[in-house]
């Protein structure tokens, strides 16, 4: 049964912490090289030609307009935490040039004014409303940061030429990207138009009905088959097709279904139970193949080759915490969590300006991060990604219960109109550490604080004012009742490390074994590991070690450093983790060890 949540904006809360405050102070400087990277390559000048302001041939891919988008909504969420006129002034003018080019009857897509003029809505697969999807995110985000309107309202004239041209004519249309969908369902939250709602439940009903056409359908394996358009969006039952493509149609059936539409649950299940079961990596990574970008047959995860896109990993971390919006439980949140440290994390820098696209689990040292590609959507990604991590961490029932789903040194501040007030501190060293602890300031309109208790955990202790608290759980949430403002809530998860295993169906991990704490995997990397001659056994010995300050490791502070140890002395190994790979000199990295006398452990299933 649904248990809907919603959320609370990041805006709400602020990060205080040493893991996430780092990054995202540093993420300043990564939008403004987004803004300069989108005029070096000609993203920006294609507007102005469509503007009319200069001479000049389209450059770039087709869809590139989405991602001077993406990286406008990052600015937009950015300036809604730190308000910065320098970079607001900046961002006015590029949305100048995107409003001018503008057709009459609402059309906005540079490659088609540009390149392709005559030939609009003939191709379904040339990402037209995927990138009005990102265009009318953007536009949102910037009215909210800045109450400046013209972009919302230039992508809205778009979604309305979109409603008249296929929902009113009752014309056939498959998104060949999915996204739009998405952007729909927040445009309907935001202005409580029902023709919104309408047009997405429309575009999500055109597929599996051989509406499909355009460049990309005759190809063999593509076409239907990658973009989710093989049968109708309610009978799906497995993961297929273009990994990013599907995190984004779950999400938008899961928008629908928030919406009190049912019609999806029952493939939303089923959905969830084949991909995390079956076609999900120990990192959270989807897609294990470049070949589609996306997914093969049932426990096809290789490592090497795995392909894991990092807008895919972003992909998990929305469909999980809309799916936890609409059944309230925590197992949703653990795999966003577990998508989101991991998958996620590993695809920016510790610097903040370089990028991975794929996210490998193994490598032999030619795999790195580079600050743009020539098609860029996972840093554009990201763009958007950072800044608004804060609101993936709360929500609430509407009717007196108030979640914690991720553990980030933060404060919480709620103000309502008529006057109540929330406010909760939130002290942890997490990732690496599991002791959390709230201090209630003010507790206006709550009844009851849910609490995560992550799947990972197996020991765990709660205390109110210092003494033991009684408790309930329920959906894998901890419920402590009687809250009142003063108190002390001190939460303590074990978290030891685990070698684990992966599923026997899994070929690619046979033989093979991997360290996880908390909700970290970790990695070995040839520059921690001379020789390379790497082992692992279920009765070696795992010293954990915290890093006080920058090191020889080169790590940052507060890292959790595995050193593994056989009962010999003879083998030894250094781990860290998997997010902070190839930060340092180049060399072999692996996730999966091999396990050392087998059949002498028996391991722990991932």
């Amino acid at each position: 049964m649904a248990h809907k949540l919603y959320d609370i904006p990041f805006t709400d809360v602020k990060l205080q912490d040493s893991f996430w405050l780092p990054r995202i102070k540093r993420h300043r400087a990564a939008l403004t090289r987004g803004l300069d990277l989108c005029e070096e390559t000609g993203i920006i000048d294609n507007f102005r030609i469509a503007a009319g302001q200069m001479e000049g041939e389209r450059k770039g891919l087709y869809h590139s307009d989405s991602d001077l988008y993406k990286v406008l909504e990052g600015v937009a969420y950015w300036l809604q935490n730190s308000p910065d006129q320098e970079l607001e002034q900046r961002v006015d003018g590029i949305i100048e040039l995107i409003a001018e080019s503008q057709w009459e009857d609402g059309y906005i897509n540079t490659y088609f004014t540009l390149a392709k003029p005559g030939e609009r809505w003939t191709d379904m697969e040339k990402h037209e409303t995927y990138c009005g999807g990102h265009m009318l995110e953007a536009g949102i985000a910037y009215l909210q940061a800045t109450g400046k309107g013209i972009l919302y309202h230039t992508a809205k004239r778009f979604m309305d030429h979109i409603y008249s041209a296929f929902y009113e004519a009752n014309m056939p249309w498959v998104t060949g990207h999915e996204e739009v969908e998405l952007a729909l369902a927040k445009l309907y939250h935001f202005t409580g138009e029902r023709k919104y709602l309408d047009l997405m439940l429309y575009l999500l009903e055109q597929r599996g009905r051989g509406f499909g056409r355009g460049s990309y359908w005759p190809n063999p394996g593509e076409g239907s088959a990658n973009c989710q358009d093989e049968i109708p969006v309610a009978d799906l039952r497995e993961a297929s097709g273009h990994a990013v493509c599907a995190m984004y149609l779950y999400t938008a059936m899961t928008d629908a279904a928030i919406c009190g539409i049912d019609t999806y649950n029952t493939a939303l299940d089923s959905l969830w139970g084949n991909l995390t079961g079956r076609k999900m990596y120990v990192t959270g990574g989807i897609g294990s193949t470049a070949s589609n970008e996306g997914f093969t047959q049932d426990f096809d995860l290789p490592n090497a080759d795995a392909y894991c896109e990092t807008c895919a990993a972003f992909g998990m971390v929305l469909w999980n915490s809309r799916m936890n919006r609409l059944y309230g439980s925590g197992r949703y949140a653990d795999i966003m969590e577990l998508s989101l440290y991991n998958g996620l994390l590993s695809g920016i820098s510790l610097s903040g300006d370089k990028y991975f696209y794929v996210n490998p689990l193994s490598s032999a040292g030619g795999h790195h991060r580079t600050p743009w590609y020539g098609c860029p959507c996972c840093p554009s990604q990201i763009a958007r990604f950072m800044p608004s991590v804060g609101g993936y961490m709360y929500t609430h029932d509407g009717a007196g219960d108030l979640s914690v789903n991720l553990f980030i040194a933060s404060s919480l501040d709620i103000s309502r109109s008529n006057g109540e007030k929330t406010v909760i501190t939130q002290k942890t060293e997490y990732p690496y550490d599991g002791n959390v602890t709230f201090h209630i300031e003010q507790w206006d309109g709550f009844t009851n604080l849910r609490v995560r208790l992550p799947g990972w955990c197996k020991s765990f202790s709660i205390r109110l004012n210092g003494a033991e608290k009684r408790y309930d759980t329920a959906d894998g949430y901890i419920i402590l009742t009687g809250i009142k403002a003063g108190d002390k809530i001190e939460y303590v998860m074990d978290m030891p490390v685990n070698i684990v295993s992966a599923d026997p169906r899994v070929e690619s991990c046979r033989d093979f074994r991997c360290l996880k704490r908390g909700p970290l995997v970790y990695c070995v990397e040839e520059i921690d590991n001379q020789g390379y001659n790497i082992m692992i056994a279920s009765d070696d010995t795992i010293q954990e070690c915290r890093i006080d300050k920058m090191n020889d490791l080169s790590l940052p502070k507060g890292t959790v450093v595995l050193y593994v140890t056989s009962l010999d002395g003879n083998r030894k190994l250094t781990a860290i983790p998997y997010h902070l790979w190839d930060n340092r000199a180049p060399g072999r990295m692996d996730v999966w060890i091999p396990a050392a006398h087998i059949g002498n452990e028996p391991g722990l299933y991932t």
